[in-house]
């Protein structure tokens, strides 16, 4: 692999930087609701004990209720997913200023 390619970014078509926009609001969102708050931290820890601790399907049942259970996980799954995205982008953000406030030195010697 030649230095060009590795340094050409990929071009996004309109329907993903869409796609990325809303997941960026939707993870701030989520942040927001459901982690800095407490009563959304919770909500979310009642919806992950009530709905995404048990089983998504029960033997003898009809296979339908293992989708329609797994819909229910999949919302939390979405919500945490959410949380972590944008944790963790504010603690990449909060890493990039605490470095650009730093004062540079000088690799050269005064005298």
């Amino acid at each position: 692999m030649n230095n060009l390619s590795s340094k050409v970014k990929p071009t996004l078509t309109p329907q993903q930087e869409y796609e990325n926009q809303w997941f960026e609001k939707f993870s701030e969102l989520s942040y927001n609701v459901m982690y800095r708050n407490e009563e959304g931290r919770q909500l979310l820890a009642h919806l992950e004990n009530k709905y995404f601790r048990r089983p998504v399907s029960i033997p003898g049942k009809e296979a339908s209720w293992a989708f329609f259970n797994d819909g229910f996980n999949e919302c939390i799954r979405s919500f945490t997913h959410g949380i972590q995205a944008h944790a963790g982008k504010a603690q990449l953000k909060a890493k990039q200023e605490e470095l650009a406030s730093k004062p540079k030195t000088s690799s050269k010697l005064q005298g």
